[in-house]
């Protein structure tokens, strides 16, 4: 644009500068070859285009020299020149001036040009030049200010990329000092407090046998024993609820990981995809991937190692993979029944799981495949939280009446939601949404980031619009209505499953992110069947939470073309806005 302006510029200087010329053919001419020179060093693209450019503002220069017609738009060729001139070829550029210099005083002795148009020429020249040299200049300096800029933000995302990271060691680091102190501290109840506790027990005994034939002495000591023995199981309770809450699945196959890495072992990749899995599940595979990793590492002479542990809404999984080799050194890995590969599976059938090990099929390298299965007859756990007393005593008289349904606690208000899940850990949180002081969204918002696996559900009286589509993008799996009490049961059912569900019913799991899902892949509800491929397009992008900026950079669009899209949407299927586009796609 700087470039297009300083042309404009020289190039109506020049025209007053021709202004005392008899205007003839080859005037006129001068004028057209001049602007179209200066028009193609404009566009040109690519080396060889800008060396065809060069040259003719060098023709130009050279044209002028011999015909005087050309001398007062020579300035354009010169703007060009200084342009374009490099440091080796400067003699070159530097030779045309001198050249075209002796030409505009030849043409003064020889009066071929008034001295006026000369004078002009000359001074526009030494302006033009000087003026593509500060425009190159200035053009340099953004250019590297621009990438200063890049540079500056590259750093920045690296900074934060690094940050995020060195948060993520230190949840990591927390957490693991964390289940270590709960491991110390059931060890130390069991060797300190629970051996006291045994002595006493037995020693009661052993007084009651003494004093057996005194039968209200014997009877005191029974009813000591039997208050000791209480005391001891409750301290058995807590220790094994310490050790349950100290086996963290995640932290365990990180650390074995981290073990592996540390004695200069293969490349291991970690994946993890599993949330609260029971004790006996994580140190069962905690085992077995200790048991894998040794066999990949001494057997196969592996560099690489893949590990992934899933869970899925019936059982967990791991699978570990390596590129080692596999049936080369079956015999070192004890396909046919040696101590490791027994006790894997002895561990893993024990909690009713499959297991299988041996070479990857087609592949190369050795897989091991375990899965446990969740255990499964127990009700489901739920909170219900309602500003509206006798709605919160008669969903917990209902729920609770069904059996696969227990209550397990109620409150008034969003502050109550947080509290109560942070007690009871339940399966499924019943939340209201309006609801005075905090609201079911901003309880909601915290207990997802607290624990991102929470299974929320939204229960209010109307079909809002604007709630379902805030409730959704939330994290929240459902969305159902207070009248519908019947549909209330089922549909907590299907959140168990791994389903979503909107007044009753369940829908698609939409990516509210609008990333990592190809668009126009899902199948096109009834509704829709009146719009364009385009306009379904857009739709779905809607649905997913995008704004029209957003919608624009997906689908290759300009934000103009959005809005035409969404007039269309709305006049097509008679709504009134882009939520109620919304929920027409996720009802389907």
């Amino acid at each position: 644009m700087n470039r297009l302006f300083d042309k404009s510029i020289v190039l109506a200087c020049c025209i007053a500068a021709a202004m005392g010329l008899a205007v003839d053919a080859c005037l006129v001419a001068a004028f057209c070859l001049g602007v179209v020179v200066a028009s193609l060093t404009e566009i040109a693209q690519g080396e060889r285009a800008r060396r065809a450019g060069e040259a003719a503002s060098y023709a130009y220069i050279m044209v002028a020299v011999f015909v005087p017609s050309f001398v007062p738009f020579a300035p354009l060729a010169l703007y060009d020149i200084a342009r374009r001139v490099r440091r080796e070829h400067v003699w070159v550029a530097l030779g045309a001036g001198a050249i075209f210099v002796c030409a505009l005083v030849a043409y003064a002795h020889a009066g071929a040009l008034p001295t006026r148009a000369l004078l002009l020429t000359a001074i526009l020249s030494v302006a033009a030049t000087l003026l593509s040299l500060r425009t190159a200049q200035l053009e340099r300096e953004q250019e590297r200010m621009r990438r200063t800029r890049d540079e500056l933000q590259e750093r920045a995302l690296a900074l934060e990329a690094r940050n995020r990271d060195l948060a993520d060691r230190q949840d990591y680091e927390v957490e693991l000092a964390t289940l270590a102190e709960r491991a110390r501290i059931a060890r130390e109840i069991h060797d300190n407090v629970g051996h006291q506790l045994t002595r006493a027990s037995l020693q009661t005994e052993a007084l009651r046998v003494v004093h057996a034939n005194e039968p209200g002495v014997a009877a005191d000591f029974a009813d000591v024993k039997r208050t000791v023995d209480e005391a001891l199981q409750l301290v058995r309770s807590s220790v094994h609820a310490l050790n349950d809450n100290a086996a963290n699945l995640s932290v365990q196959l990180e650390r074995i990981v981290e073990d592996a890495r540390s004695d200069g072992g293969p490349q291991i990749e970690l994946e993890v995809l599993a949330e609260h899995a029971p004790a006996n599940v994580a140190n069962c595979f905690a085992a077995v991937l200790r048991e894998a990793l040794s066999n990949s590492i001494r057997h196969a002479c592996a560099h690489t190692v893949t590990v992934r542990c899933m869970e899925h809404p019936s059982f967990y999984q791991l699978i570990v993979t390596d590129d080692g080799a596999g049936g080369a050194q079956a015999s070192g890995r004890n396909v046919t029944g040696g101590m490791g590969l027994g006790s894997m599976r002895e561990r893993v059938e024990a909690l009713g799981g499959t297991f299988t090990a041996g070479p990857r099929a087609g592949a190369g390298g050795w897989r091991v495949f375990a899965t446990a299965p969740k255990q499964q007859g127990g009700p489901m756990r739920l909170i219900v939280v309602d500003d509206d007393r006798l709605v919160v005593d008669s969903l917990k008289i209902i729920l609770g009446a069904q059996p696969q349904i227990e209550v397990v606690g109620t409150g008034a208000d969003g502050n109550d939601a947080v509290a109560l899940y942070a007690e009871h850990a339940p399966d499924i949180a019943l939340l209201d949404i309006q609801m005075p002081g905090r609201d079911g969204l901003s309880a909601a918002r915290e207990i997802l980031e607290r624990d991102p696996a929470a299974r929320v559900v939204f229960l209010t009286t109307f079909s809002d619009d604007e709630y379902i589509v805030s409730a959704l993008k939330l994290g929240a799996r459902g969305y159902l209505i207070k009248t519908d009490v019947a549909a209330i049961p089922p549909a907590l059912a299907q959140v168990m499953d791994g389903k979503r569900v909107l007044e009753g019913k369940a829908i698609e799991d939409i990516n509210f992110d609008g990333a990592g899902v190809e668009v126009g892949t899902t199948r096109r509800p009834a509704a829709f069947v009146s719009l364009t491929d385009r306009e379904f397009e857009v739709a779905e992008l809607i649905a997913r939470g995008l704004d029209n900026k957003e919608i624009a950079a997906t689908a290759y669009m300009g934000e103009g073309t959005v809005r035409n899209h969404i007039s269309s949407i709305l006049a097509k299927m008679g709504l009134r806005n882009r939520t109620q586009i919304a929920i027409a796609y996720l009802r389907g």
